[in-house]
């Protein structure tokens, strides 16, 4: 019996990945060309829901480097994020890079530790 809550569990996953990415072609060519900080003005304006913050929040691209190795699990961290959150599924890019950042600015000491093991 657990096995099939886990197999039910991981189905309901991938249909709600396969309908979320289905329809959003323009959001997966931002992605892969690495510049999903910098998506365009557009995007937030076409959605009614983000029309207001646009108006409040003034976005700007910044650009992070990672290893391929860590960009990849890096979009597949926002996904399963997304996937595993379902109250944020859906948060636009930005915002999800948003809150990593503030993250890792609530808690120095661990970025800290982190960057010294990369050194």
């Amino acid at each position: 019996m657990p096995n099939d809550n886990n197999t039910s569990d991981l189905e309901r996953s991938s249909d709600r990945l396969g309908q979320r990415f289905s329809n959003a072609s323009e959001s997966d060519a931002s992605e892969d060309t690495g510049n999903g900080p910098a998506e365009s003005t557009q995007s937030t304006n076409a959605d009614s829901s983000s029309t207001e913050e646009a108006e409040v929040t003034e976005w700007k691209p910044t650009t992070v480097y990672l290893p391929e190795d860590t960009r990849r699990e890096f979009r597949r961290f926002l996904k399963r994020l997304t996937l595993d959150h379902p109250e944020i599924e859906d948060a636009e890019k930005r915002q999800l890079h948003t809150a990593l950042i503030r993250a890792g600015m609530e808690h120095p000491d661990e970025v800290a530790e982190l960057a010294k093991e990369e050194l």
